[in-house]
């Protein structure tokens, strides 16, 4: 725990004798935790490594030269969300219930032993089911033949394009820092976090999106590639604006009438699938 989170806690009327046993009952508890983690770990990252070596690293992913989004794209994308979801539902519930209680603490009412125990536990028991996520959507992935560069780019373009998902979206005290650090602010303005993550996750999306969009522009000149001119000049004119306002989210002034009619029939699916609270932890792969 580091110092903040130990002052945070000490706040809420817990004394230095009854922390050392919380940190001690975390800790046994922590440990178990971490074997049981390790015991799947590699499983999960064996599964991992499958779609990189299949597919390659999310930047090497290249957008179709005639720009469409294919209803083959948007179904396999679906379907990896729709296996997805139970184990995304569970997570959200967690999160959802850990700020409920931190709520009731800002509220006035004092947490006794037992209740910060429960919260930290309740905290520490969310890492399974993250690494059982990416698990399980690194294996849905493998099953509909979908690169994991193809899955993050018609995620951003269908949530934070189109539907114009705020790309801060996420866990009310979910902060992000300098060299990635993730924290748990309580004592932070939910609205200051979520701008900071607006900044963050719209710096790397579009590092991103210059990636997938340099890997077109590369290869549009091919014999092969039935190339657009009109979506090849519309993505040359994005990339300018890319490079010349460094906080810009791809698309942030309208998408591509291209784009827009291939994603319209999905509208209502996506919509549906979408989870705000879990942004983050699907946009944390653009970096990490």
């Amino acid at each position: 725990m580091n110092g903040d989170g130990t002052k945070w806690l000490t706040g809420c009327g817990i004394g230095c004798a009854v922390l050392i046993v919380i940190l001690a009952l975390v800790g046994y508890g922590g440990y178990l935790l971490v074997q049981n983690v390790i015991d799947e770990a590699e499983d999960i990252g064996r599964t991992i490594s499958e779609v990189t070596d299949e597919y390659g690293e999310i930047r090497d992913y290249t957008p179709r030269a005639d720009g469409r989004i294919t209803p083959k794209m948007v179904e396999d994308f679906l379907s990896v969300r729709s296996t997805t979801e139970p184990t995304r539902s569970e997570i959200s519930g967690r999160i959802v219930e850990l700020e409920s209680q931190i709520g009731t603490f800002e509220e006035g009412k004092k947490p006794g032993v037992w209740e910060v125990i429960n919260l930290i536990r309740d905290g520490a028991g969310t890492i399974p089911l993250l690494a059982k996520f990416h698990g399980e959507r690194a294996q849905a992935l493998l099953e509909q033949g979908q690169p994991l560069g193809e899955y993050v780019y018609v995620y951003v373009l269908s949530y934070h394009c189109f539907l114009k998902k705020p790309i801060g979206d996420g866990p009310q005290f979910l902060t992000i820092g300098r060299d990635n650090n993730t924290s748990w602010d309580p004592e932070r303005n939910p609205e200051d976090v979520s701008d900071e993550r607006a900044i963050y996750f719209g710096r790397a999306t579009r590092a991103q999106f210059r990636s997938f969009y340099q890997n077109l522009l590369d290869r549009s000149g091919e014999p092969d590639s039935d190339s657009n001119p009109e979506w090849i000049t519309a993505v040359r004119e994005e990339m300018e604006k890319l490079d010349s306002q460094p906080g810009r989210v791809p698309w942030q002034d309208g998408l591509p009438q291209v784009i827009t009619e291939s994603l319209e029939p999905y509208r209502s699916r996506l919509e549906a699938a979408y989870d705000g609270i879990l942004n983050p932890i699907e946009l944390m792969s653009l970096d990490h």
